[in-house]
């Protein structure tokens, strides 16, 4: 995985790279958050290689910047649509809901970056 996303950081030459906060998640068992975890500390070691930034956004700061509001039930769905008209892509292509919250966070980092950064200061 760490070698696929620094390859993915060069290939389209990203100047950041951001992820959502693993801790906003309620996770309470380890079988949940160690992979979380070790993804975040993959991609933190990746953005480090590349010599480039990592911010974490959390999901519902993301979700609803790009309007996906609903039910705890119905918002994967809304995502996805959501994200495959504003990037212009095929509901089939997207093949997993974790696929549809990556293009969701991508949007709302897209318009947005300048704020959410400056909240980090």
């Amino acid at each position: 995985m760490y070698k696929d996303i620094k390859n993915l950081i060069k290939q389209v030459q990203a100047t950041e790279l951001v992820i959502e906060n693993i801790f906003y998640h309620g996770l309470h068992d380890s079988k949940t958050i160690e992979p979380l975890a070790g993804g975040a500390v993959i991609c933190l070691m990746a953005a480090d290689a590349c010599g480039i930034r990592l911010y974490k956004i959390e999901p519902g700061t993301w979700k609803h910047a790009i309007g996906a509001k609903g039910r705890k039930d119905t918002i994967k769905k809304r995502v996805k649509q959501i994200v495959c008209r504003f990037w212009g892509i095929p509901e089939y292509q997207i093949k997993t809901d974790d696929h549809s919250d990556a293009l969701g966070m991508a949007a709302c980092w897209k318009f947005q970056a300048t704020e959410l950064r400056n909240k980090k200061k």
